[in-house]
């Protein structure tokens, strides 16, 4: 396997002068005997925290469950209090949803909790 990066300089026209325009870009060229494939950083960075992702919606989803559990509440029940779907609160808890702002506090008010008891593990 054969890693480098590349550096590309373009030319831009401006009105009545050059100017020139640098873009710096890293690219990964990754080559086996067979096949060569070029991915730029972003799409790097953005495929190997994934899994730390998933990881945090799973563990999001872990403490809401503890919570409504603890509250003796079903699921329809807590989608109802907060004014969410039913199966959206069962795909949140799961880890399937990337919860907004505006859920997590229907869901605080709903448990009767404040937002952060909801990143925070229980005793």
């Amino acid at each position: 396997m054969y890693t480098g990066s590349l550096r590309l300089t373009s030319m831009a026209s401006g009105n009545g002068g050059e100017s020139s325009l640098i873009i710096d870009v890293m690219l990964l060229i990754v080559c086996s005997p067979k096949v060569c494939r070029f991915r730029t950083l972003p799409y790097i960075m953005a495929r190997s925290s994934d899994k730390s992702l998933n990881a945090a919606r799973q563990a999001f989803g872990e403490r809401v469950r503890a919570r409504r559990t603890g509250a003796g509440l079903s699921q329809e029940q807590l989608a109802e209090k907060s004014g969410l779907h039913r199966t959206y609160v069962s795909s949140l808890e799961r880890g399937q949803r990337n919860v907004g702002l505006d859920n997590i506090l229907r869901l605080a008010v709903a448990l009767d909790v404040p937002p952060s008891a909801l990143f925070e593990d229980r005793d």
